[in-house]
């Protein structure tokens, strides 16, 4: 049986665990029956730019389970970004993330931003949300 939902989830460093981990349980809770948290109606793999684990705003580490080169873009619906400790750290990767970013995009996969992950879309010039916000220079 295929999967309703198919996520990427790229924690990027410093990302806030909180929301990371809330999300990851929400999706777990909903991707089976009786909580057995089998991933039949959605799967999820975390992604990075290489296999090192992410740390996150307190030092823990979250590890990676493929890298860009590993993941078949086709495969997946969304990529889910969890941003950094703040805007203008986040927005200051996007030399090493535009890349991956721009692939997942040109391969129809839809963008989704958490915390201040939408700031390094904007960095990388991936704005088509901008018209959303009329009132905000980005």
């Amino acid at each position: 049986m295929a999967p309703d939902l198919r996520l990427l989830i790229l924690p990027l460093p410093e990302f806030a665990l909180l929301p990371f981990g809330a999300f990851l349980d929400k999706l777990r809770f909903s991707a089976d029956d009786e909580d057995y948290s089998r991933q039949r109606y959605c799967r999820w793999t975390v992604i990075g730019l290489d296999l090192a684990p992410v740390p996150c705003s307190s030092g823990a580490m979250v590890q990676v389970e493929a890298t860009p080169a590993q993941v078949d873009w086709s495969a997946y619906d969304h990529l889910v970004l969890f941003g950094g400790r703040n805007a203008s750290a986040t927005a200051a990767l996007a030399p090493r993330y535009r890349a991956l970013l721009k692939q997942a995009a040109k391969a129809g996969v839809k963008l989704v931003c958490v915390d201040n992950a939408a700031f390094l879309l904007a960095a990388c010039g991936l704005r088509s949300f901008a018209w959303r916000f009329p009132v905000c220079d980005c």
